[in-house]
């Protein structure tokens, strides 16, 4: 299960998120635990570290107990060379000022107030409020784009498999997967490209049930909610040549319990 990659999943966020925000930098390479390759300076290295779960367990979307709710280290190493003391042309600052300015703003990164793990992502969707609760949820968007060039969103399969789909009749719909068909629930009348634009959405007899549903854009980090995040502490060491800065911050997260059952 998708879900279960926790450090994976961090650590893709985290990069996606301090690239837009380190983009001035355009010679930073940012790096997770598992990537290969040539080692490059300067460089921001990033490491999430499963703690543990907590109790007590929950239930997730199909019934079953799972735990739900996991603390982990999040360590941000920042890595430049300091033997150099010659000013960059473009940005007017020696490597060691640089690497100052870099770490400050892999603090601005990982602010509570900044948006980093709520990064908005045109790569799910999120449906809330439906009254029939199956179909609420978080959907990712499948690879190949289908009528119109919308993209389908999809839920895990099993007992709560759905899909927003922009259907030939030019509307959207959420369904439901029920004996090998697919049942309609609610659909919506299209004001732009993706789920979220619809403007309003209607229940459908055969399936739904009031209230119908709010869709809204999904978020950089799909399986998964921050509830808490604290900076840790920060080391500072010098190797050779090399200035390297370690930021720990201590998350505690929950999963979404629609999530529990997308395979990789």
């Amino acid at each position: 299960m998708n879900i279960l990659d926790f450090e994976t999943n961090f650590e893709t966020a985290a990069k996606s998120f301090l690239a837009t925000d380190l983009s001035a930098y355009s010679d930073l390479q940012l790096v997770a635990s598992l990537d290969q390759g040539n080692f490059t300076i300067p460089r921001v290295e990033i490491n999430a570290e499963l703690q543990g779960a907590e109790d007590p367990s929950t239930l997730d979307q199909q019934d079953r107990f799972n735990y739900s709710q996991y603390s982990m280290n999040f360590i941000l190493r920042i890595i430049s060379d300091l033997s150099d003391s010659s000013t960059d042309a473009s940005t007017g600052l020696t490597p060691a000022e640089t690497h100052r300015a870099i770490r400050k703003k892999v603090r601005e990164s990982m602010l509570l107030s900044s948006s980093n793990w709520t990064t908005a992502s045109i790569n799910s969707a999120i449906v809330t409020g439906a009254g029939s609760s199956i179909v609420n949820g978080v959907y990712s968007k499948t690879s190949t784009p289908g009528h119109a060039g919308r993209y389908t969103y999809e839920k895990p399969s099993g007992a709560s498999y759905g899909k927003i789909i922009y259907t030939d009749s030019n509307e959207w719909e959420i369904s439901v997967e029920e004996d090998g068909s697919d049942v309609v629930f609610y659909t919506g009348t299209p004001s732009g490209f993706h789920p979220w634009n619809v403007s309003s959405w209607a229940t459908v007899s055969a399936g739904g049930s009031d209230p119908a549903p709010t869709v809204s854009q999904g978020y950089i980090l799909e399986d998964y909610s921050v509830k808490y995040m604290r900076p840790a502490g920060t080391d500072f060491e010098v190797d050779g040549d090399l200035g390297i800065s370690t930021l720990t911050y201590e998350i505690k997260f929950c999963t979404h319990s629609s999530r529990w059952d997308i395979l990789d």
